[in-house]
């Protein structure tokens, strides 16, 4: 099973350094390969165009027994630990990972919190 993930702009976040990053983690990877790629708004009319207009990381592979609340706590911490070790001593910005279900397609999605 293939998802797309999506992240807000605001977390300033680029797609192809998240999929490296996830790619270098072993417990990431073993769920799943991370990949950047382009795609069309069109596709997607239910995800925010400035998530989409950055790239969408595709995390493929993920078996079939693996949860995709477990996909989705991955992330949830492989961003966490992203934005930590990006921003040091300064407090690292909030955020939240939800899943939007579009007929047969699920997306994750990581929204940053509004101060």
């Amino acid at each position: 099973m293939d998802y797309p993930l999506a992240i807000s702009p605001d977390l300033k976040i680029d797609a192809e350094e998240f999929a490296a990053t996830w790619n270098q983690d072993p417990m990431s990877k073993g769920m799943a390969q991370a990949s950047a790629v382009g795609a069309a708004k069109e596709s997607y009319p239910f995800i925010d165009p400035a998530m989409i207009h950055q790239g969408l990381i595709f995390l493929a592979g993920v078996a079939g027994t693996v949860a995709l609340d477990v996909v989705k706590d991955a992330v949830k911490d492989r961003i966490a630990k992203f934005l930590a070790a990006r921003s040091g001593s300064d407090a690292a910005p909030t955020f939240e990972v939800i899943v939007i279900q579009a007929g047969e397609k699920s997306v994750i999605v990581v929204k940053a919190n509004q101060s």
